[in-house]
């Protein structure tokens, strides 16, 4: 990306002089927040709002698939997680969980929206994850499930998702297909109805 790149100072309508600019590093060696020294006017670029815009999708995403996740119901999950992605994908790629933020990153590169990503996520599996513990639907092991079977199926069934993720969304191949999300939300289905 080009660094050398001046926003437009919203009241004057042009350019700011490079003397009177202060850059600041935000993500990826790009600048996105500038003050203009004269009049004390702070810009914001359209990569800092698009970086905003799909954190905080990431954010209420996540917030939505958890609630809906932790209702009890099957079928939900699978079906909220389609409406997510289909909804906000174009946004953030809808990734909704820290392990899919890892795995596109660990495909793609790790930048610093990696991070952002997964503090969001993390925000909201911590702070959820307390009021549902008091809840009537916490998840536990069946008496006659093993541990090690729990962890082999959940981590089979994480696998499942991640691979279902990458091939449908990230591959190019597929990225514009309207029928990922379908795909990716019948796999959550079917990894809950499985374990």
């Amino acid at each position: 990306m080009n660094t050398d790149i001046y926003l437009r100072n919203r009241d004057l309508g042009q350019a700011p002089d490079r003397q009177g600019t202060e850059e600041i590093d935000v993500h990826n060696g790009t600048e996105h927040i500038q003050s203009d020294e004269t009049t004390g006017k702070w810009s914001i670029s359209n990569n800092t709002k698009e970086l905003l815009r799909a954190i905080f999708v990431e954010f209420i995403g996540t917030l939505f698939y958890v609630f809906i996740a932790t209702n009890g119901y099957w079928y939900g999950p699978g079906f909220v997680l389609t409406s997510l992605m289909i909804a906000f994908g174009k946004i953030s790629e809808g990734h909704f969980n820290p392990v899919i933020t890892l795995a596109v990153s660990i495909s793609r590169g790790f930048t610093r929206m990696t991070a952002l990503y997964v503090i969001a996520q993390m925000v909201v599996f911590f702070d959820y994850s307390n009021a549902v513990r008091l809840g009537p639907y916490l998840n536990v092991l069946g008496e006659s499930v093993e541990p090690a079977n729990g962890i082999l199926c959940e981590g089979l069934s994480t696998f499942l998702l991640v691979l279902t993720y990458l091939m449908s969304i990230v591959d190019k191949r597929n990225k514009d297909s309207m029928l990922s999300p379908i795909a990716i939300g019948c796999v959550v289905t079917a990894n809950i109805v499985t374990t």
